[in-house]
């Protein structure tokens, strides 16, 4: 008994190649804009200590 069995994988292949580098992307993206928002907040603290210190002369 043959069996003739064909499996397309490049759909697959396509939605996986798709699916993972957007992931990767998204993730490496969200990477760098929670750095810069942390830099932001850092840099506001900073900001309002220095003012709290002027005010304070």
């Amino acid at each position: 008994m043959a069996c003739n069995l064909k499996i397309n994988t490049g759909d697959f292949l396509s939605f996986a190649d798709y699916f993972f580098d957007g992931f990767v992307v998204d993730w490496m993206v969200q990477d760098r804009i929670n750095n810069a928002r942390h830099q932001v907040e850092e840099a506001i603290r900073r900001t309002e200590y220095i003012i709290n210190q002027l005010q304070h002369m």
